[in-house]
């Protein structure tokens, strides 16, 4: 008999394991502050790279003077404002 009971939780224990969602990880988010370091280089391809990479971004925009950007908030980007002359000025999330 104490082995059924033992038989029977382990079944129920098993089953209600199988019913619960996995554990989730949390969202990647970016972190503009990571990539300070990349302020005042010119951006090209590998700089930007290096920015999300630092910042913990999923993906950059590069926004240009005068340049129209949209409106979206992207938690997993990383926005690289330059100058006229390439130059890295404001990192921001979003």
């Amino acid at each position: 008999m104490p082995f059924r009971l033992v038989l029977s939780v382990l079944l129920l224990l098993g089953l209600s394991a199988c019913a619960s969602e996995p554990p989730r990880l949390p969202e990647p988010r970016c972190r503009a502050a990571g990539a300070e370091s990349e302020l005042g280089k010119t951006v090209d391809d590998k700089v930007a790279d290096d920015a999300r990479y630092a910042a913990g971004a999923m993906r950059t925009r590069v926004i240009r003077p005068g340049q129209a950007v949209t409106m979206d908030a992207d938690p997993q980007r990383l926005n690289i404002e330059v100058d006229e002359t390439g130059r890295i000025r404001r990192l921001r999330c979003g």
